[in-house]
Order: structure tokens, then C-alpha cells, then sequence
């Protein structure tokens, strides 16, 4: 891949697009060699996802897929997945699925970031970690809609939901929503000795040699799985204070 698209966010809360120039992935790899961002909190960390958004004049007016600078009165684009066009970089977090020695030995064959989060190591020795791939093509991700915005043809990233699961192993079921944000590598001032960040150099992910799917599975925004299940309970998914919910008038922490 010659260029990537990054984004910028301030928070969780952050619905609005700050797109960065676009940039070769050595530019992203030096950036994220350097030490992780010390900071008191980890809402006090910007997020960032490699997304490729749809330009301001090819969101439909009708709708409130963009908003409106109160300074400048200039239109920008919203965080919505009905804006996302492609998704040029594959982040997967893990919080207890994988060791990192495990990952590193998976992964070995292709060029990554890995990064330790922000609670690694913190509660009960639990690794916790992202590792970021540069694709060697971005995947189509748009979502086309009728005239009563419900969803009738998707691209290619909504068919491979399983070839990605099969690829990431037990990762965080966030990572394969096409509009998720990711903190940058960050940590506490007193467990800087406990951050780490790496460099692998290999081989482009191609996600054209995943097996496609007949039938779209869409990603899920939110939960993560649950231990014990009460069996009045049909899904295998709770909600946690950090995650988001995507509704018509934009996105809620459920902390919130």
C-alpha cells in the first residue's frame, strides 16, 4: 500500500471526521515507535482508525450524516457507518484472547504494529494489546440504502466477517466494526515500565485471498463475550462501560 487514510479523534464522544493527510505506513510505524502518550486517564488519549470517509459533498444532504462548524458555519463529516467508504488498516484488540509471545508467533509472516493498551497488565497480569495491519488494497465498506435509509447492498468487508474471525483469532468483536476508534498507544505515568510497542516487517495482508461470504454479517458495535450467561439470556454479548452504541442521533457511551 503507497498511502493510508488516518483519522483523528479527541474522545469516545468525538462524532466528527478529523482526516489527516494521507501518508505512507512508515510514517504511522515511526509514530507509533515512539513512547506511548503518558496520560492520568485513558479518556485523556486521542483514538484514530484508518478509514476512508466519504467527502462532505457526497453525503446526502436530506440526512444528518454530517453536521455543522459552529465557528466557521462549514459542513463536516460525521462518524457513521453509512459514511465509511473503505477501510485501509485492520486493527484487532485484544483484552485475554491471545498472549502477546502468541500473537508474535501467529502474525509472524506479516508487517504489523503491535502496542500494548492502556490497562495491560493491570488487572490480574490480563495482557491487553492492538495490533494494527496495513492492507495491501483497502476493503470496500460502503453500505448502500434505500430512500428510507434502510441498508440493501453492502461491500466487501460486510461479507467477510468470518475469514476476518478466522485471521484474528479471539479478539474483541469491535475490531470488525468498519467505524471503530482505537486509542493511540497510552499509559499511565506510573506503568510506563509495563508499556511495550513493536514492529514486525513481512508481508501486506490480502484480504482478496480471504474466502468471501454468501450472506452479509454485520459487524458488531458493541459487547464483548460474556463468562457465564444467564439462561434467560439469548445473546452471548454484554455491555461495558466503554462501549459505544450507534443510534439515530449519534453515538452514546454507555458509561454515559
Amino acid at each position: 500500500m503507497d498511502v493510508i487514510q488516518i483519522n483523528s479523534f479527541r474522545s469516545q464522544q468525538d462524532n466528527r471526521v478529523h482526516a489527516l493527510d494521507p501518508g505512507p505506513w512508515s510514517v504511522l510505524v515511526e509514530y507509533f515507535l515512539n513512547d506511548h502518550l503518558q496520560v492520568e486517564s485513558k479518556q485523556d488519549a486521542p483514538l484514530f482508525n484508518g478509514v476512508v470517509y466519504k467527502d462532505i459533498d457526497e453525503v446526502d444532504p436530506k440526512t444528518d450524516d454530517w453536521g455543522v462548524d459552529e465557528w466557521t458555519g462549514k459542513h463536516f463529516e460525521k462518524r457513521r457507518k453509512v459514511n465509511v467508504k473503505q477501510v485501509s488498516l485492520l486493527v484487532l484488540d485484544y483484552d485475554d484472547g491471545l498472549t502477546i509471545q502468541e500473537a508474535k508467533k501467529r502474525f509472524a509472516e506479516y508487517e504489523y504494529l503491535g502496542y500494548t493498551s492502556y490497562n495491560h497488565l493491570i488487572k490480574n497480569g490480563v495482557e491487553k494489546f492492538r495490533l494494527v495491519f496495513p492492507l495491501k488494497t483497502p476493503i470496500p465498506a460502503w453500505i448502500e440504502t434505500d430512500e428510507y435509509r434502510r441498508e440493501k447492498a453492502w461491500g466487501d468487508w460486510y461479507y467477510l466477517r468470518k475469514s476476518l474471525e478466522d485471521f484474528a483469532g479471539n479478539c474483541d468483536p469491535a475490531s470488525f466494526n468498519a467505524n471503530q476508534i482505537f486509542y493511540v498507544p497510552s499509559v499511565h505515568p506510573d506503568n510506563v515500565t509495563l508499556a511495550d510497542v513493536w514492529h514486525t516487517p513481512g508481508k501486506l495482508l490480502d484480504w482478496e485471498e480471504f474466502a468471501r461470504g454468501d450472506t452479509v454479517e454485520r459487524s458488531i458495535k458493541v459487547g464483548r463475550p460474556r463468562t457465564t450467561a444467564p439462561e434467560t439470556h439469548t445473546s452471548d454479548f454484554q455491555l461495558c462501560p466503554d462501549d459505544i452504541l450507534q443510534t439515530a442521533e449519534g453515538p452514546i457511551v454507555v458509561r454515559d
